[in-house]
């Protein structure tokens, strides 16, 4: 998301399809993450559309990471994704909250 404008560096909420070109996956292969991994829960749009959330974004990285480099099975990615589980997960939320207050803290000054 580096390459797109500044502004979609402080942006709460990315569509599927930039997750994808992200990634270098294609939605359908997200689509199917979504269904192996419960750890992944993007959030619906009204018109339940799929928007991510960096959280969601550091999830897919670590899915990625496990299934194309390290050459997991989808349940051994799975299983090691639990097993990241709490303080991994944790790290990611912390992240993902600071990044939120980051983000709401840009939206401040643009009003100043």
């Amino acid at each position: 998301m580096e390459s797109d404008n500044q502004d979609s560096k402080h942006r709460l909420y990315y569509s599927i399809k930039e997750v994808a070109k992200l990634l270098n996956e294609e939605p359908t292969t997200l689509r199917y993450w979504e269904r192996n991994f419960p750890q992944l829960q993007p959030r619906r749009s009204g018109n339940g559309r799929r928007q991510y959330t960096l959280e969601n974004v550091e999830v897919l990285r670590k899915i990625r990471h496990m299934l194309r480099e390290e050459g997991f099975s989808i349940s051994r990615a799975r299983g090691r994704l639990e097993q990241l589980g709490s303080e991994e997960m944790r790290r990611i939320e912390i992240l993902a909250s600071l990044n939120r207050m980051r983000v709401l803290l840009h939206e401040l000054r643009k009003l100043v």
